[in-house]
């Protein structure tokens, strides 16, 4: 989180409102994009523990179906609360800020 606010005040320092608007938006997804194959580089280099490995058995599909299924009001109650928790998120981050931008004319 630190890095990418450390990321989007660079780049507001850096560039015009224009060039962001045009391309600079895409510079943080760029990054993000960059440093994939350095972290899949850096966890294929680390040793599990020895309790994992120990402890780590393969359950079959069948097995994980079976569970979902006998768990159903679970599952649904928790994919209920992603999808509320996800379209706050965007109504605080997106929608307010538009709305106090547009309608209640208050300063960018």
């Amino acid at each position: 989180i630190m890095v990418a606010a450390a990321m989007g005040f660079a780049l507001n320092a850096a560039l015009e409102e224009s060039a962001i608007r045009e391309w600079g938006w895409r510079i943080p997804f760029l990054f993000g994009c960059l440093i994939v194959p350095f972290i899949f580089l850096l966890r294929r280099k680390l040793e599990e523990t020895q309790e994992f490995t120990a402890r780590r058995h393969h359950l079959a599909m069948r097995d994980v179906f079976k569970t979902l299924l006998k768990n159903w009001p679970v599952v649904i109650a928790g994919m209920l609360m992603v999808a509320m928790t996800t379209t706050a998120f965007y109504l605080i981050t997106v929608y307010a800020p538009t709305f106090g931008k547009k309608v209640l004319l208050l300063s960018a």
